[in-house]
């Protein structure tokens, strides 16, 4: 399990590059991971109280990696309806589409928002 804590605006970028070193194979699956991972990453920051961690790893499901990400919010993230207008907004309409699951579970300190997506090389 590829785990960060505290991450900043640029492991973002350290994660994207983790990912692509650990899962070669997988580059289109890639692309929906890295989209999920930066949707919940700029989520925590603007509406999340702050980022407190994140994980990547594998699940029971052959080909699939869940994506968590700990903010300080207990708010739970809102599918906002499709608005070919909105300049923002489509974050979790995206997530929503592209993840297999996603969900938001308490913690305690405010909620981790996970996703399970596909990878046809989960060996994160």
């Amino acid at each position: 399990m590829l785990e960060e804590k505290a991450p900043s605006v640029p492991a973002a970028a350290a994660l994207r590059r983790e990912l692509a070193a650990r899962l070669p194979g997988a580059a289109a699956d890639l692309d929906v991971l890295h989209l999920v991972c930066g949707e919940f990453l700029a989520n925590a920051k603007e509406h999340g109280g702050g980022l407190q961690g994140i994980r990547v790893g594998r699940t029971a499901r052959p080909g699939t990696l869940r994506v968590e990400v700990d903010d300080s919010n207990p708010a739970e993230p809102v599918v906002k309806p499709k608005d070919v207008d909105a300049i923002t907004g489509r974050g979790m309409f995206l997530v929503d589409n592209l993840a297999l699951a996603w969900g938001c579970t308490p913690n305690g300190t405010g909620k981790t928002v996970w996703a399970v997506v596909p990878c046809g090389d989960a060996a994160a």
